[in-house]
């Protein structure tokens, strides 16, 4: 796992909106999509795994102030900055902590595993980089876009669509579906069996 420290911490919010201009619209529709998975369920306790900068914690919580929200990241910059974010959130709980190395004492209604990521075989990366490209802020310089056409190319571990969803079945979820795509990166929703 990718720890973001630094520069890349520190430019997190503004960097993420501008490489991945879908990125605020997908965010926004988790919150709509528990709603509806977690209706029979009163005050649920939602864990929002990799929680970065405290983004998605903070819509779920302004969603619906009856759910209780533990937010997870290893980043302690990370955390800074969500703790700052998320300081008039009352029912958000911030624990520096990886998934794997929680202490698994709670239960939850419903977790996000912000599975917005880049996906796809190299081909397909640099056809989509190619169209997205043009959709980069314009102060960025060719310079730029080049070392993020690197990055996303060639030192990301991107993998294929399929082989993601198959990953996602044998780790033990069950009805996984691709509900959106953006140029190079792709989101998944599934449910435990």
């Amino acid at each position: 796992m990718e720890v973001f420290k630094g520069q890349r911490a520190t430019d997190y919010d503004r960097s993420i909106t501008e490489l991945f201009p879908s990125y605020s619209l997908f965010m926004q529709s988790v919150s709509r999509i528990l709603k509806q998975q977690l209706a029979t369920v009163i005050q649920p306790k939602i864990l929002v795994t990799v929680c970065g900068t405290g983004n998605q914690a903070k819509l779920l919580a302004q969603y619906n102030q009856h759910w209780n929200i533990d937010a997870c990241d290893p980043s302690e910059e990370m955390l800074a900055f969500a703790k700052t974010k998320l300081a008039p959130c009352k029912k958000v709980k911030l624990i520096k902590e990886t998934v794997d190395a929680l202490e698994w004492k709670e239960t939850y209604d419903a977790a996000t595993l912000l599975l917005f990521d880049i996906s796809g075989g190299k081909k397909e990366l640099l056809d989509t980089f190619a169209i997205q490209s043009n959709l980069f802020p314009e102060h960025w310089s060719p310079v730029d876009i080049a070392e993020r056409k690197i990055r996303i190319t060639t030192q990301l571990h991107a993998i294929p669509n399929e082989r993601c969803e198959e990953l996602l079945q044998e780790a033990g979820f069950a009805k996984t579906v691709k509900f959106h795509q953006f140029t190079i990166c792709s989101e998944w929703i599934t449910t435990i069996i």
